[in-house]
C-alpha cells in the first residue's frame, strides 16, 4: 500500500537562489493546503539540508556544486519515493479537495493521479508532475503538460 505520505522539493541555495516570491507563495500555499485538505498525510520537504538523508550520491552532490538544483529534484524525488514511498508533488500542486491524491499499485508499479480542473491553472510553471510508490519499489510517473 502507497504511505499517506507526500513528497515535495525546495531545493535552492540562498546564494544563488533564482526563485521569486510569487514561487515562494505558491509553495506555502500548496503546503497549507495539503496540511488543511489531507491531514492525514505527512508531507515531506526535500531541501539541501536533507537531500542525502537516504544515502549519497556523486552524481547529485556534482549537482548540488554546480547549482543544477532541477537535477537535485529530479534525483531527490525517486530517491526519497523510493526510499520512503508515498506520492510525489511538484510544489505548485494545491489541494482542491480533501483526500485529492488517488493512488493506486499494481504490482511493483505505481501510479498517482491528480484530478484534472478545466480553466484553472494552479501552476506558475507549465508543467505538472506526480509519481507515487510503496518504500523499495521502482517509481513510475506521469507528466502532463498545461492544458
Amino acid at each position: 500500500m502507497i504511505p499517506r505520505r507526500i513528497i515535495t522539493t525546495w531545493i535552492c541555495d540562498a546564494a544563488r537562489d533564482r526563485y521569486q516570491p510569487r514561487h515562494r507563495e505558491m509553495l506555502a500555499h500548496c503546503l497549507t493546503s495539503w496540511l488543511r485538505l489531507m491531514p492525514d498525510y505527512e508531507v515531506v520537504v526535500v531541501t539541501l539540508g536533507n537531500l542525502f538523508a537516504h544515502g549519497e550520491d556523486q552524481w547529485c552532490a556534482d549537482r548540488v556544486r554546480e547549482g543544477n538544483f532541477i537535477g537535485c529534484s529530479q534525483w531527490a524525488r525517486l530517491r526519497f519515493l523510493q526510499a520512503r514511498g508515498g506520492v510525489f508533488l511538484t510544489a505548485c500542486f494545491p489541494a482542491a479537495t480533501p483526500s485529492a491524491i488517488s493512488a493506486t499499485a499494481s504490482g511493483s508499479r505505481t501510479t498517482a493521479s491528480w484530478p484534472h480542473r478545466p480553466g484553472i491553472r494552479s501552476s506558475p510553471s507549465s508543467w505538472r508532475t506526480s509519481a507515487a510508490a510503496t518504500p523499495g519499489t521502482r517509481t513510475s510517473g506521469t507528466t502532463r503538460g498545461r492544458s
